[in-house]
């Protein structure tokens, strides 16, 4: 440091944990008022982060005003949360009354949103009765989680699910390229997406880096999407989808293996894929939650962009 500065090491480290704490926003905020000087570089990020998370928290509240739309033309009474100035993801919530639950997971299935689904999913009146709320996703760029709530107390200790009642939660487009830039993959590379949902991740690093790509997808209806994807981006020469269990596949001919799957998925199979590729490959993952890797990743890094995210690397390890 110079003067005194702090260095965008300071600032890193206090915005991941901020994320990794749900209050991202609230800490960009705290440095744009902070009376220390930062030097340039540390300067840089919080204004991007500020621009970023501002960016977010506005098409989120665009997001939720539609879908409230689309409720009131169904007749539904759908009231949309506050949001805050700054968000580091696309989420919304929506209050809503218990019984139009059903008939609020219709209308919004129009524009695209999809209950998640890990296992499982509870019946509707089983999820009504022990769960204040649910979560849906819509497949659209940034991945936009939109919370239906319909009672304030917490869920019951009988419920068996999970409000969140999903597997598939794309990575948003615009950061695929920052991610996978860790790994800096190439012509020569093959980059295998480990639960390679609508086939996002594989397009833009083909498109981005000019590597071949491989997706391994155990739902079949998230799969053919992904094929249908491929398609239309007319890369069906340079991406394959597979249809089936990573566990099981394996990574072949893999050289950069890139995972974002739920966090006790990703800590589960990392070790077998570090063994499989060995030295000759990388493994690269993401999140916004801390997790305790069973291998602690060689590098990671605050991505800022158009989202917000923190990125690993690891490399294929010798047995």
């Amino acid at each position: 440091r110079q003067l005194g500065r702090l260095d965008v090491h300071d600032v890193e480290a206090a915005l991941r944990s901020a994320l990794h704490e749900g209050r991202f926003g609230v800490e960009v905020a705290r440095w744009l008022r902070s009376p220390r000087p930062l030097d340039p570089t540390a300067a840089d990020l919080v204004k991007r982060a500020d621009v970023c998370s501002r960016a977010i928290a506005a098409e989120a509240q665009r997001h939720g005003e539609g879908a409230v739309a689309a409720l009131g033309l169904a007749g539904l009474a759908g009231r949309l949360e506050p949001i805050p100035e700054r968000l580091a993801n696309h989420s919304v919530a929506i209050r809503l009354s218990a019984d139009e639950v059903g008939r609020a997971m219709e209308a919004l299935g129009q524009l695209g949103y999809r209950p998640q689904e890990r296992g499982h999913p509870p019946a509707l009146d089983d999820l009504v009765v022990n769960q204040p709320s649910c979560t849906l996703i819509s497949h659209d760029a940034v991945t936009t989680r939109l919370e239906l709530v319909w009672r304030t107390e917490r869920p019951s200790q009988s419920g068996s699910h999970s409000t969140d009642l999903g597997l598939f939660l794309g990575t948003p487009t615009a950061l695929v390229a920052d991610i996978m830039a860790l790994a800096a993959p190439g012509p020569e590379d093959l980059v295998l997406d480990v639960g390679c949902g609508d086939g996002r991740v594989l397009i833009e690093a083909v498109r981005r880096f000019g590597c071949q790509a491989r997706g391994i997808e155990i739902n079949p209806e998230l799969a053919a999407l992904a094929r249908a994807n491929v398609a239309q981006a007319a890369l069906s020469e340079r991406i394959e989808v597979i249809e089936g269990d990573a566990a099981t596949v394996g990574v072949g001919d893999a050289t950069v293996v890139f995972v974002f799957l739920p966090p006790q998925a990703t800590c589960q199979l990392l070790p077998g894929l570090l063994d499989q590729l060995g030295r000759r490959g990388r493994v690269i993952a993401h999140e916004q939650l801390a997790i305790n890797w069973p291998i602690e990743p060689e590098r990671s890094q605050l991505i800022v962009g158009t989202g917000v995210t923190v990125a690993h690397i690891w490399s294929g390890r010798l047995l």
